[in-house]
Order: C-alpha cells, then sequence, then structure tokens
C-alpha cells in the first residue's frame, strides 16, 4: 500500500508542480487589470478626456500582455474571468463616441470584471497581502498604489460604481495609510535602495491631495502619471532584489 502511494506521488509531481501561478506572475496579472482599466476610464472618460489614443494603446497593450500571463496559469476559473473580462471591453470598443452618456452600462461590468480577477488572484497567493519581506512589501505597494489609481479615474469619470473591496465605502484614507508605511518601512529594509524609494515618496506625496480630496479639480492624466511610476518603480526595484 505504502509502494503504491509512493508511486502516485511520484507520478503526480510533475503536475503538482504546475498547481500553483509563481507568485511573480500572480502580482504581474493583479497590475495589469488594474492598469488596464485605469487607462480605459482615462480613454472613455467623456468629462476630461477626448478620447487619447495614447490611452488606448496603453490599456490595450496591457490586456495583450495579461491575456498572455493567464494562459500560463494552472486556474481555469482565472483563466474564464480574463477572457469575460477582454469579452467586455471588446463591447464596450463596438460604440460610438456620441453614446458617450451609455457609457457606464458597459463599463460598470468591466470594473466589476476587474475586481473579481483581482479577487481570484489573490486567492492564489493569500499569504502575499500579510507577508513582511522587502519582495512582498513592494508588491504591496504597487498593487495598493494600483487600487488608489483605479479608484480616483472611477470618480473623475462619474456615474461608475465602485468595485474594489477596500475602497466601496468611498474611504481612500486606509490605503493612503498602508502605502505610506510600506513606504517608511522600506527606507529601513532596504537603506540600499534609498534613492530609488526616495523618489517613490516624493511621487506620491506630490499627488497625494488630489488622491484624498473630496471636492475640487479631478487631475486624471497627473495622478496616472505618478501612481503608475510608483507601480512600475517598485517592480523594478522587486525586480533588481530578485537579481542580487
Amino acid at each position: 500500500m505504502h509502494l503504491k502511494q509512493a508511486l502516485l506521488t511520484l507520478l503526480l509531481c510533475p503536475f503538482l508542480a504546475f498547481a500553483k501561478a509563481p507568485q511573480e506572475d500572480i502580482q504581474n496579472i493583479r497590475f495589469l487589470a488594474f492598469n488596464s482599466s485605469s487607462h480605459l476610464l482615462l480613454h472613455y472618460n467623456p468629462v476630461t478626456s477626448s478620447a487619447n489614443p495614447e490611452h488606448a494603446e496603453k490599456y490595450r497593450a496591457d490586456m495583450q500582455q495579461l491575456n498572455m500571463l493567464l494562459q500560463q496559469t494552472p486556474s481555469p476559473e482565472l483563466q474564464a474571468e480574463g477572457a469575460r473580462l477582454q469579452s467586455l471591453i471588446e463591447t464596450l470598443e463596438q460604440h460610438r463616441g456620441d453614446e458617450a452618456h451609455l457609457y457606464p452600462i458597459w463599463i460598470n461590468p468591466i470594473l466589476e470584471s476587474q475586481a473579481r480577477l483581482d479577487s481570484l488572484a489573490q486567492q492564489l497567493d493569500p499569504e502575499s497581502d500579510h507577508d513582511s519581506s522587502p519582495l512582498q512589501t513592494l508588491d504591496r505597494l504597487m498593487l495598493n498604489s494600483q487600487r488608489l489609481l483605479l479608484y480616483y479615474q472611477t470618480r473623475a469619470f462619474g456615474s461608475l460604481a465602485v468595485y474594489i473591496d477596500d475602497l466601496k465605502q468611498g474611504a481612500p484614507e486606509t490605503l493612503d495609510q498602508a502605502i505610506r508605511q510600506d513606504l517608511a518601512t522600506l527606507q529601513q529594509m532596504l537603506p540600499q535602495q534609498a534613492t530609488e524609494l526616495s523618489k517613490l515618496e516624493r511621487s506620491y506625496n506630490y499627488i497625494r491631495r488630489h488622491l484624498l480630496q473630496q471636492t475640487g479639480e479631478f487631475v486624471p492624466g497627473s495622478v496616472a502619471y505618478y501612481l503608475e511610476q510608483i507601480g512600475l518603480q517598485s517592480q523594478q526595484i522587486a525586480e533588481q532584489l530578485r537579481q542580487s
């Protein structure tokens, strides 16, 4: 009996190796889903944008990378949600600019699908939000900045629902506190990266007041630039740590 169990284990080993997607891929999937959704909102925003083609190119490029990563994941449910997200975006793209007042009809399901995809991806790496290692702290900083970015773009667009669990109550202060804490923690954990981390902190402090404001003029383009830079630079520092 024990011999049979041992043989079965050996036979299953190649499949068990793929039972969980690499943590780095999961974080990239989450980042790309957030970032593509934010640029989609920037492109279709009827108030502050004139359908900037650069934002369209960006969300489509992010979706292309996202779809490639999803094909390599072992989760059929995650792949199915990615396919649904792509289909919903294609449906939106079929509508003309003179239907801008109806955009929420097609965009809200996109935001809901993105939130579900993020939840499914997080379930594949449940310890990531609680790990205090430098790499996980950088990943958390990257994702929290993306959460705030999508929340801000949703508010700037208007007439859209919020599907991000941390922000359904409309209070970004908790995420703001988490980002500031992670930035301070990283300065202590990674003194050799002090210059790069200081740049991240300056970028965040520069647009922080816009993220927390409840009234006033929205600046979605500027906020997108700085928060996306924080996400990308966090990924670069993480890659440097992995290679060291």
